[in-house]
């Protein structure tokens, strides 16, 4: 199972970028899709997940194999919270 992060400067932002996601998958694949103004989630069939996670300082904890991360992140919580929480095979794209 992987778990694939969109982590945004705010929930909203990573909310509209999880939507574009869940347009461009294969609707035949996604076992269950549901929003909130407080973080939506996609599951697919082969148990990937997709969270949206609004990020602050004080957030930590979760392992993922991929992000969506947006640019308006500091560097600094990039540095001292997102990256620590990644694992050694993670997959960066930036929105």
């Amino acid at each position: 199972m992987r778990t694939i992060l969109v982590i945004g400067s705010t929930v909203r932002r990573a909310n509209y970028k999880l939507e574009e996601i869940y347009d461009s998958l294969n609707k035949d694949e996604i076992k269950s899709y549901w929003k909130s103004k407080n973080g939506s989630n996609i599951i697919m069939l082969d148990g990937t997940q997709y969270k949206v996670f609004g990020f602050n300082e004080y957030t930590r904890g979760i392992r993922w194999d991929c992000a969506y991360i947006d640019k308006n992140l500091s560097l600094d919580l990039l540095d001292r919270v997102v990256f620590p929480m990644a694992k050694y095979t993670t997959e960066i794209q930036w929105f």
